[in-house]
Formats: C-alpha cells, structure tokens, sequence
C-alpha cells in the first residue's frame, strides 16, 4: 500500500454514501481514534507517507571484502529516502562501528562513482531505492573533488610500423574541479617526491594527457582549469616528459608524424608536428 484516503476528512463525508467513497464488497476499512484537526494529518496518513519514502539499502562491510572477489552485500537498512546521505553515511558508520572519515561510499560497486555530496538527499539518486552501496576503506573525496588516477606515458622505444605507447599507473590523487591543470601539476611533483624523495621533475618538462584507450588523447593546457575537462573518478591522466620546456596553446592541435626512408625502406622517428585548428 503507498496511499491512503480518509473517509471523513470533511463534514458532509458522513452524508455520502459509500459508493460515493468507493467503498465496495471486500474493501478493508482501518479505523483510528481521535478528532481529526483541519490542515493536520492523521496518524495513518503520516503511516503512509513513511512507507511511501522507505527505501531499503545493501552494502557490504570493508573488513570482510577482499581485493579482486566481488562485493557481499550482506548488510541493508530500511531508511527514509528524505534524508541526506550524510545521514545515510551516520547510520551506516553506526551499524558497522566505522569511523564516518575514514570510509567512502560508491554507487553500484568497487569502480562506481563515489557518493561525495552528503548534503543531498537520498531521492535526488533514484537508483539508490533498493540498491547496493559499496563501502571502503579510504579518505574521502570532498564535494567539486575527483579521484583521477595517473600514469607516466611515452612512445615506445622499439620501432613499430604505428605509434605505440608504454604506460606505468603511478597513483590516484583527488584533483578540484576548480584547480589549474598548473597547480595539479605541481600537486603531482609533490606526491611523487613523497613516494620518491629522488625524483626529479620539472612541471615544464612534461605536459598532462587524457588517456583515450591505448592512445594518449587531448593535452591538458596549463592555464585552464580542470572543469574544462571533462571529470570523472578513476579518469585516466597521462603525465608525459618532455625533451625541452613547451607550452601549447589551445588553438593549436598537434600530430605524430613519421618520414618515410625510401632508400633504407623504413620508417624514421616520430616528430611531434602544431597546426593552427583553423
């Protein structure tokens, strides 16, 4: 059931017939006691409106998932689908003894997009009724923020009658919408020297790509702000070195071309060649 009518909300309702009410062989009639007050609901009707908000909600416990095995969902929760996912995240946190800082909260599994506004309401997800929460272990992002995951890139040294590149994933790093591709790089040089104090990296010797595939894609222009791209958690970001400091500017697009030795039948290197898009 998700509605219900009261049959003497109004003063001439005692006078109609039940016809009138729709009131047929074998209709089931509830009865509440009590002076039903203009502009105020009933205590069913208030039954009713929950019912018609509860959504129930399975996720599984971190402690017991392992990497590579898929998720058991053994653990739901009825809830009223108007409250906020934050409060989702409280009673989640509560049933499972975590600490509501240190897990985060993704829709339909390991790869899916991580529930980080907790300000909005269940229902503003409508898949979220009667559906699956992955829950683990991590910091989580904050609201504008993406987990990107990056990889150092580069054209394969062996030759090759096409382009092919050689990539190693380096580390996922949460990146602002509202940073410029300039500052995330300087982000990255930080992280990196984290994990290798011996590093050296210059932000002018190496240039941002997205990763389309196999393929590196659209160059990340220092100046712009990451928003212009397009986002998404576990985006791929390729971080390419450079030979010599470049700057491109965005009405530029650049191709790989490579010149073919008629005399020793073979093709020679890879040159990086900017054409104005007009």
């Amino acid at each position: 059931m998700t509605d219900c009518e009261v049959l003497n909300k109004f003063e001439d309702s005692i006078s109609k017939n039940l016809s009138f009410h729709r009131v047929f062989n074998g209709v089931n009639l509830y009865l509440e006691e009590g002076e039903y007050k203009d502009g105020e609901k009933t205590l069913w009707e208030k039954e009713f409106d929950k019912e018609k908000h509860r959504v129930i909600i399975k996720f599984n416990d971190p402690n017991n998932s392992v990497e590579g095995e898929g998720a058991n969902y053994e653990n739901q929760i009825t809830i009223d689908n108007r409250k906020t996912l934050g409060e989702l995240k409280r009673v989640i946190a509560e049933k499972l003894n975590l600490d509501i800082n240190k897990f985060i909260m993704k829709k339909n599994g390991r790869l899916g997009p991580e529930l980080r506004d907790l300000h909005l309401k269940i229902s503003d997800f409508n898949s979220l009724s009667y559906a699956s929460i992955y829950i683990m272990f991590g910091q989580p992002s904050k609201s504008g923020e993406y987990k990107l995951i990056f990889h150092m890139g580069s054209l394969s040294m062996e030759p090759h009658d096409s382009l092919h590149y050689e990539y190693e994933e380096l580390l996922s790093l949460g990146i602002g919408s509202f940073e410029t591709v300039s500052e995330v790089k300087d982000q990255l040089i930080e992280e990196l020297k984290k994990k290798n104090p011996a590093i050296e990296l210059d932000k002018s010797f190496f240039r941002l790509r997205e990763r389309n595939a196999s393929y590196p894609g659209a160059i990340l222009h220092d100046q712009k702000i990451m928003k212009d791209y397009t986002l998404y958690d576990r985006k791929a970001i390729i971080i390419e070195k450079l030979v010599e400091p470049a700057e491109y500017h965005p009405e530029f697009i650049m191709v790989h071309v490579k010149f073919w030795d008629a005399q020793e039948f073979e093709l020679g290197d890879v040159k990086e060649v900017f054409f104005h898009r007009d």
